[in-house]
């Protein structure tokens, strides 16, 4: 499951915009190739024309949205998107899967175990950090289960 949906749309869009300029600045660098072999034709300044410098913008923006792609791609790689979640019934007396288990982690396995046990007299709340798919803390076994599930979908996608 996709936590940060926002960055990675950006980063499509992005991408696409990055190929949709190397595009323009091809059929750019065609076009001006073929008007400079012949006589010169546009020709201002000597070896400088209009479409030089409109292709040398192109190039400059070109450079610039392949950077920004790049940022948004490094900082991706520290966004939550890996999801595991276990529900179970924590203490005897109570019912209904009210207390659970959460594992959220990064792309580089790193995250945490969140966990929350509900019982009739409150609820407890844990806390459990995840470095390279492994927790430096014992973990129960709905939080194993939890983790198992985010690692398994580390490996799908």
């Amino acid at each position: 499951m996709t936590i940060d949906l926002g960055n990675q749309i950006l980063m499509w869009g992005l991408t696409a915009g990055v190929l949709l300029l190397a595009v323009v600045v091809l059929l750019l660098t065609r076009q001006v190739n073929r008007l400079t072999r012949g006589s010169g034709g546009y020709t201002q300044e000597p070896g400088k024309s209009n479409v030089d410098g409109d292709l040398e913008v192109m190039r400059s923006r070109l450079e610039r949205l392949a950077t920004d792609v790049a940022s948004v791609r490094a900082d991706g790689e520290g966004a939550l998107r890996r999801l595991g979640v276990v529900r179970y019934d924590a203490f005897r007396d109570m019912g209904g899967h009210m207390s659970f288990s959460v594992v959220l982690l990064d792309a580089r396995r790193n995250g945490l175990v969140i966990s929350i046990l509900n019982g009739r007299d409150g609820s407890r709340g844990y806390a459990k950090a995840v470095r390279d798919g492994k927790s430096s803390s014992p973990l129960s076994d709905e939080e194993q289960e939890a983790l198992a599930q985010a690692l398994d979908l580390a490996r799908v996608q």
